[in-house]
């Protein structure tokens, strides 16, 4: 019996259904350590690129309440807003055709907001001027960092000369940025197009490069759109592909008719002269002053919180610091040999400012608080 075993092992063995056996087993684990890899070591990180490829988060945010004063008038309250959006999810068949296909849909939707006096959002590090010339926005590392990004490199050291433009990289005028992003190995912008329309398609396309690796991530290029321009878009919502209208809220005062300044046509004047002549910050302050209506800000802050100390000047051994550990800033002082220390912090996920007060010596620390809205009304406590 033991010789018939081991004639049979010998048999086998040597034989070259052991060599097949043992081909198909390696084959068989080396799936399993495949399969136990893809699922399990590496399984999240796979899921979560793939969910990034074929699935859109799209936030939608909560309207605000409405405010009312102690009579029951309305002082602030939600405002319907559109905006407008693009997704670049077509599949092309070449990059000429993707293209021309972008470009003629966005010079399309751009020239009917400048037809509706309507412009884009934008924060391309370019700028059109008036008289036909580009000229940057930024300076230093950030103008660095930005002619990195538009040639491709990911550190500003690998700038360099470009052969085929015949200018250094690291150097690149505004002009010849927009040259190159225009020219064929970029965007191939039609010269049939408006300096301001094909500028303006630059900056859109610049953008939504920036989700290359999330495509099915919007590009939201222009705001608060008037009705006509809505209506023309869903109209047209069959050749305009991946451009979308939103629905957003804006949180704003009641109508001010009332309130209009009666010079304000020669005060428009006025701050028009002081714009052209560069005086943009007395520009912007005559028109906020004398222009505005007087509740019409989005977003405005419910009130100030004043906090009045009975402790007079002058203090003794005076001390503020910042610690960026803790995110704690902290107010420390002496009077009346009584030392005093206040203790500042600011939560975004609780959504609470907290502040503690304390002193050396009991019984010292005394203070009123209150409340100042922005708006007419009252404020009261709970």
């Amino acid at each position: 019996m033991s010789y018939d075993i081991k004639e049979f092992l010998k048999k086998f063995f040597s034989s070259r259904l052991f060599v097949l056996a043992a081909v198909f087993i390696i084959l068989f684990a080396a799936i399993i350590i495949r399969v136990f890899t893809l699922q399990i070591v590496n399984g999240k990180s796979y899921q979560e690129n793939f969910s990034l490829l074929i699935q859109q988060t799209r936030p939608v945010e909560a309207a605000r309440g409405n405010i009312y004063d102690k009579n029951g008038k309305l002082l602030a309250y939600n405002e319907l807003a559109y905006s407008l959006s693009i997704i670049d999810n077509s599949t092309y068949s070449s990059t000429d055709e993707k293209n021309e296909t972008l470009n003629s849909e966005l010079a399309e939707i751009l020239t009917v907001l400048d037809e509706n006096g309507e412009s884009i959002t934008n924060d391309f590090k370019i700028q059109l001027n008036k008289d036909g010339t580009y000229s940057f926005t930024v300076t230093g590392t950030s103008l660095d960092r930005f002619r990195a990004d538009i040639f491709g490199k990911s550190n500003i050291d690998d700038l360099s000369y470009n052969d085929t433009y015949q200018f250094d990289e690291a150097k690149a005028t505004a002009e010849q940025i927009m040259n190159y992003m225009m020219g064929e190995k970029k965007y191939n912008i039609s010269d049939a197009y408006s300096q301001k329309i094909a500028y303006e398609i630059v900056v859109i396309r610049y953008a939504i490069d920036g989700n290359f690796y999330a495509r099915y991530k919007e590009v939201k290029f222009a705001t608060d759109v008037s009705d006509k321009t809505v209506a023309y878009v869903n109209e047209h919502i069959d050749d305009l592909n991946g451009i979308s209208v939103n629905e957003d809220t804006l949180w704003t005062g009641r109508p001010a008719t009332e309130k209009v300044h009666p010079s304000v046509k020669s005060v428009f004047m006025e701050a028009s002269r002081l714009t052209e002549e560069g005086h943009f910050s007395q520009a912007q302050e005559l028109m906020e002053k004398q222009m505005s209506g007087k509740w019409t800000q989005a977003y405005m802050p419910m009130c100030d919180i004043r906090i009045h100390s009975r402790l007079a000047l002058p203090y003794e051994n005076y001390r503020r610091e910042l610690d960026l550990n803790r995110a704690v800033h902290t107010v420390s002082y002496t009077k009346n040999n009584i030392d005093y220390v206040r203790e500042t912090l600011v939560s975004f996920p609780d959504q609470v400012m907290v502040m503690h007060t304390t002193a050396s010596k009991p019984a010292s620390i005394h203070f009123h608080v209150s409340l100042a809205p922005a708006i007419d009304g009252t404020v009261s406590f709970r």
